[in-house]
């Protein structure tokens, strides 16, 4: 294609068809997206950190380690992407962790309605709170590639887990050894 061409087409509108076009096709996906995630599961809007860090402060938050709100978060995080839209991937990975460690420690699952019979010691709720503290680390870890550092990160999200510590026997010296105040 030679620049004759290109300005024959741009003279006849062709570039500005080209950008509709694009225009409307990025904004059908993003709206598919958000569509998914108003009517489905709303709980999966936004990038779930300060989500996160209420359910490890003790609030609850209803659906917010389910698994139906990892599928949404993770469909709708990925039509806003092809999209065109700038979005981070830190949030999404730090909620999509705290799933999956909610998960794991339940050894059930709710949105499936199955009970694996597993894990069943670990379903009280300090115990969930441990795992999706945990998984919360491994989803900063996984987005900003840095194992040791999600610890740091996890420790000024995660108040709650320090706050019982000082109640618990087996957590007492994790938040003395840390300098917790």
């Amino acid at each position: 294609m030679s620049n004759e061409d290109i300005e024959k087409f741009t003279e006849v509108g062709g570039l500005s068809i080209s950008l509709i076009l694009w225009a409307v096709l990025n904004s059908v996906i993003v709206m598919m997206g958000a569509i998914l995630v108003a009517f489905f599961e709303p709980i999966a809007a936004g990038s779930g950190i300060p989500q996160i860090k209420c359910y490890l402060n003790g609030v609850k938050i209803p659906r917010v380690v389910r698994l139906k709100t990892l599928v949404v978060k993770v469909f709708g995080v990925i039509c806003s992407v092809v999209g065109g839209l700038a979005v981070g991937k830190e949030g999404p990975m730090i909620h999509s962790g705290a799933v999956v460690a909610a998960g794991v420690s339940q050894g059930r699952s709710t949105s499936l309605k199955r009970d694996f019979k597993i894990f069943e010691y670990f379903r009280r709720d300090t115990e969930k709170r441990d795992f999706v503290s945990a998984g919360a680390a491994a989803g900063v870890s996984a987005a900003f590639g840095a194992p040791v550092g999600s610890l740091a990160a996890i420790k000024t999200t995660d108040r709650a887990v320090w706050l019982h510590a000082q109640t618990n026997d087996r957590h007492t010296c994790k938040g003395t050894c840390v300098g917790q105040d």
